[in-house]
C-alpha cells in the first residue's frame, strides 16, 4: 500500500473515531446514481451522463439551487424528472457541442440523505457536485467535529455511500487560491502550466478543455470565475494592506 493511500485510509478511520485534532477539512464522498431517488426523498427518472456544477446560488436547509453542465444519455428526453413538489429542473441553454445547462432547484425532503446534508448548511459549505461514470461525488468544507456528525447522521440513513477522501482544508491567509473553489483552480493552474497565459501562448482554451474532459464553454466560465475572484483577492487584500 502507498503513503498516500495508507494516509488516506488513516484519514477516515481517524475521522469516524474522532482521532483527528479539530481542524478544516475537505470531505469527499460519492453513492451511485441508481440511489437518487433515495437521496432526494422521492421518486426521480435521471437521463443525466454527467453533470458539473458551476455555480452554488442558495444552499440552505429548505432548499438547494445550482447551475449546472449537463450532457444528456438521450438528447430526445427530459434530464431528470422529479416527483411533484420536490423540485424543478430548468433547461437555460444548450451549446453547440450539445452541452445543457440548467437550473436546479431541489426541496429538502425530511428524513433523507438530501435532508442530513442540507441541514448542516449553516456548518458547512458544499462547492463541489458532480456525475461520472454512474457515480455522484459531492465535496464538503467544515470542521472535522462538524463532519463526524453529518458522517453518523448519514449512517443512519442506511443509504450505501462510500468516503472517498478527506484532506486538509486549510489554506495559507496570504494564498489568493484560496478565493477560488476546486474546479477554478484546476482550471487556472492548468491553463498556466501549459503556457495558455505566456507571449505568444502556447496552447488554446479548447486543447486545455479537452485534456480536462470538460466543454470549451464550461471551461471558459470557470476561467473567467477564477481570473475575476483572483482579481478581486489581490485588489481587497491591496486595499486592506494600504489602510492598514
Amino acid at each position: 500500500m502507498s503513503h498516500s493511500r495508507s494516509k488516506k485510509v488513516s484519514n477516515i478511520k481517524g475521522l469516524r473515531s474522532g482521532a483527528i485534532e479539530n481542524r478544516m477539512c475537505k470531505l469527499t464522498l460519492s453513492f451511485s446514481i441508481d440511489d437518487v431517488p433515495k437521496v432526494l426523498g422521492g421518486p426521480v427518472t435521471s437521463n443525466v451522463e454527467t453533470l458539473d456544477m458551476l455555480c452554488m446560488l442558495r444552499q440552505g436547509p429548505d432548499q438547494f439551487v445550482a447551475i449546472c453542465n449537463v450532457v444528456l444519455k438521450d438528447k430526445n428526453k427530459r434530464a431528470v424528472i422529479l416527483r411533484r413538489g420536490t423540485g424543478k429542473v430548468s433547461l437555460l441553454e444548450t451549446t453547440k457541442k450539445g452541452v445543457n445547462i440548467y437550473l436546479v432547484k431541489l426541496k429538502v425532503y425530511p428524513g433523507s440523505f438530501n435532508d442530513v446534508l442540507l441541514k448542516g448548511a449553516n456548518g458547512y459549505i458544499i462547492p463541489s457536485v458532480e456525475v461520472r461514470g454512474g457515480k455522484v461525488t459531492i465535496s464538503l468544507i467544515a470542521d472535522s467535529k462538524q463532519i463526524r456528525v453529518l458522517v453518523r447522521k448519514l449512517d443512519r440513513t442506511k443509504i450505501p455511500y462510500k468516503i472517498v477522501s478527506v484532506q486538509s482544508a486549510d489554506f495559507r491567509s496570504y494564498s489568493p487560491l484560496c478565493c477560488l473553489t476546486d474546479k477554478q483552480r484546476q482550471v487556472l493552474i492548468t491553463a498556466y502550466e501549459q503556457g495558455y497565459y505566456n507571449i505568444p501562448k502556447r496552447t488554446s482554451t479548447r486543447k486545455i478543455a479537452a485534456e480536462l474532459g470538460i466543454d470549451h464553454s464550461t471551461f471558459s466560465v470557470h476561467r473567467l470565475k477564477a481570473e475575476r475572484n483572483l482579481l478581486k483577492c489581490v485588489l481587497e487584500n491591496e486595499n486592506k494592506t494600504a489602510i492598514d
